[in-house]
This record gives C-alpha cells, structure tokens and sequence, in this order.
C-alpha cells in the first residue's frame, strides 16, 4: 500500500509545493484547481429606501494528491527526513510590544510620557526581533538541509 499524502496550497505555490514532496520520494498522484466565487446581496429596508449590500468570497487553492511507494529505494531514511521536516517546530514570534489602543489611550492622555514608553519599548522590542529573525533564520536553515539531504536520497 503507497503513503499518501494530501496537500492545499495558494496556486501560485504550486510547483514548489511539488517540488517539496518529491523531495521526500512522493509523486504528484492528482491536482486540482478549486475556485469558487459566492456573491451575496442583503437589503437594509430604512422606511422609504432600500439599501442592497453584495458580498464576495471567493475560495482559490490547488488541492494535491501525492504518493509514494514504500518499497522504493532509501523509504525507511526519507520518512525519518520527512517526520524531521515536518516537526521542525517554527520559533514563536514575540509580541509586538503595546497595542495600538493602549498608544492610543497614553497619546491622548500625557503625550510625554507616551512618547517615552513608545521610545523605550521599541528599544526593548528590537532586541527581541533580531533574536526571533535569528531563530527563523536557523528554522528555514534546518528545513532546507533537511529537504536537500532527502533530495540527495531520492534517485
């Protein structure tokens, strides 16, 4: 029995996002564009007018089927690489620091002291965000060893 493997993603990911799991030894099995577009319209009744509102979603993503044979060549290494690739824990992005109503909040209170506190906890904030950036940094590193070493396995 073949592993399968089912993928969603933007259209314009798709080739990539094939790329990605060849790279683990699967084979694209089926893919298909799925669109779809609603329009709604409500009607506000205000007394002697009627006011239509229209609303559009709109759904747009490639759905994929992949396989892969478990008899195929290095299977046992490229599921252990996929299993590492997949858990591959993305680092917590810090908060951004005050949220925009409590700025708000100190503006139109004491314009001095918020002005500190924004000076400061930027001060503060960035420290954190170069560590985070780091940490990404390091997390799409150990991804793409792990691709390009399942990569070398597939033949």
């Amino acid at each position: 029995m073949e592993d399968i493997r089912t993928v969603a993603c933007d259209p314009k990911d798709e080739i990539s996002t094939v790329q990605l799991w060849e790279s683990f030894g699967y084979y694209l099995f089926s893919s298909n564009e799925v669109y779809n577009k609603d329009t709604s319209v409500t009607y506000e009744d205000w007394g002697d007018f009627v006011i239509g509102n229209s609303h559009v979603d709109i759904t747009h993503y490639v759905k994929m089927v992949f396989r892969r044979d478990p008899k195929r060549l290095n299977y046992e290494k490229l599921v252990e690489l996929e299993n590492q690739f997949v858990n591959t824990p993305l680092p917590e992005k810090p908060s951004s620091g005050w949220s925009l109503l409590a700025i708000g909040i100190w503006l139109m209170l004491c314009f001095p002291v918020a002005i500190f506190m924004i000076i400061h906890n930027t001060k503060k904030v960035k420290p954190e965000m170069d560590e985070y950036k780091k940490k990404l940094a390091e997390y799409e590193n150990a991804r793409a060893n792990i691709v390009q070493e399942a990569r070398k396995l597939v033949v």
